[in-house]
């Protein structure tokens, strides 16, 4: 029986340990459990912050416009080439995009239940 396997966030980690997982473990039962409605965890510029319809926080470590504190080359994943210079900060929107883009090229996007909430993990 194969194991099932839990993630909880679709950010940079999430998807990346998603992918890897899917390589490790085959045939495990993988699914990525995320709040919001997309990839990007702590790079999701949130416009909406206050409460939601569930009664949630909703908060945003991001801005609109607002650049890392890394470079495209320190946060680049080895198997998803970047299309930005390796010396160029990268401002939320891009980075968030980036990691999209890599959950969707590697195959991780379907693991993904959107607008899920975990309350506690054991």
């Amino acid at each position: 029986m194969p194991p099932s396997i839990a993630i909880i966030g679709a950010g940079p980690g999430g998807v990346a340990a998603a992918y890897h997982l899917t390589r490790l473990v085959p045939g495990a039962e993988l699914t990525v459990y995320e709040r919001y409605d997309r990839v990007g965890g702590t790079f999701n510029v949130r416009e909406n912050a206050g409460i939601d319809d569930d009664g949630l926080p909703v908060h945003s470590a991001a801005w609109p416009g607002m650049f890392t504190n890394s470079t495209s080359h320190s946060v680049e994943y080895s198997t998803c080439p970047m299309d930005i210079r390796p010396s160029t900060y990268l401002t939320s929107e891009q980075y968030r995009a980036y990691i999209e883009r890599y959950a969707d090229s590697h195959r991780v996007t379907p693991l993904i239940q959107f607008r899920k909430h975990v309350n506690k993990a054991w």
